[in-house]
């Protein structure tokens, strides 16, 4: 076969017993079939590893990928981005190199705005024992409580 005749690349053929609606997996690409989160990257930088971490929480945050939409995975691998870049500026700060302090309020901001349009918010985690009768936060508010008696009787041990 010469090179007139041979095709440019070799495609995986479509099994026989593919159903007309799974076709179109064996003709997208890996991105869009998930299969590649970073196209030509290796996936073994700190930043790579990070950003697959970060784009699976926020699509599990979701509901998971069968819920989200090709624009909310696109503004998930966005947010993803962007917070890693953050990082990067922030390690570098701690490090005590110098660092753009405009580029990482904008990529803040460009976080927040990204993740209240995707609808991920910080919701915190049960502590087991916090909301329990007699468990801390009961604590607290009697601790509280006992507090503003003793105050009071102090302002009013003052004034007479």
């Amino acid at each position: 076969m010469d090179a007139a005749t041979r095709p440019l690349t070799k495609r995986k053929p479509i099994p026989p017993t593919a159903r007309a609606d799974d076709a179109h997996k064996y003709t997208r690409s890996r991105i869009t079939n998930h299969r590649d989160l970073l196209p030509n990257v290796d996936g073994n930088s700190w930043q790579a590893r990070r950003f697959k971490d970060l784009v699976r929480a926020f699509i599990a945050d979701m509901g998971g990928i069968d819920l989200c939409s090709e624009i909310k995975i696109n503004l998930a691998r966005r947010l993803a981005s962007t917070t890693v870049l953050a990082e990067q500026i922030e390690s570098r700060m701690v490090q005590g190199k110098q660092i753009n302090v405009a580029l990482l309020c904008t990529l803040a901001n460009t976080c927040m705005k990204l993740s209240a349009r995707l609808g991920l918010e910080r919701v915190a985690k049960p502590i087991p024992g916090l909301h329990d009768a007699g468990g801390l936060l009961d604590q607290i508010a009697i601790n509280v409580e006992h507090d503003d008696v003793i105050v009071e009787s102090e302002l009013e041990a003052g004034d007479g």
